[in-house]
């Protein structure tokens, strides 16, 4: 009799407790998916709160970022558009492509500094813009006259999209 209750009690248990347990793991695999998510959405988030915050910003961080020969270059630049400056310059990735326009810039202290996007150059619809960075020019040198040519590589033709309504993506990209 004993054998029996305890045999009913185990049933039960077994019975109840399998869909309690399968239940508690499909929860538990919805809470991973959704941290994960929350996660990602904040990655993006930071990610979006350190790109230039104006379409003409964008052009002064990638003249700065080729004079500095920094990597993160590539950061303000969507994989898509990332290729596609890597291969207006016949690299190999963006950060080879910045390496390759750096060593173009003849005077760093001028293409940072004087560098001047006029209005004409760029406009804004919405969470997209478009910048010619052909059309830039260096009027702005502090000291003498600006320059015959260009003290290093025009930043290019820039489609851009807005991340989360707070700083601008390269998403296209077509060199001069």
């Amino acid at each position: 009799m004993q054998w029996r209750l305890t045999a009913a009690g185990v049933a039960l248990v077994l019975g109840c407790g399998i869909p309690l347990t399968i239940d508690n793991i499909q929860a538990d695999a919805r809470l991973q998916a959704q941290a994960a998510a929350d996660y990602a959405h904040q990655n993006e988030l930071t990610a979006a709160r350190l790109l230039p915050r104006t379409p003409p910003d964008v052009v002064w961080a990638v003249v700065k970022l080729i004079a500095e020969d920094h990597p993160y270059l590539c950061l303000i630049f969507s994989p898509a558009a990332g290729k596609q400056l890597a291969r207006s310059v016949g690299a190999p990735s963006c950060l080879a492509a910045t390496h390759v326009l750096a060593e173009r810039v003849t005077d760093v202290n001028t293409y940072v500094t004087g560098l001047a996007v006029p209005q004409s150059a760029w406009s804004e619809r919405g969470e997209t813009a478009f910048v010619d960075g052909c059309a830039v020019n260096w009027d702005n040198a502090l000291f003498g006259d600006p320059p015959i040519t260009p003290p290093g590589p025009l930043p290019g033709r820039l489609g851009l999209t807005r991340q989360f309504h707070i700083g601008w993506l390269i998403t296209s990209y077509q060199a001069c």
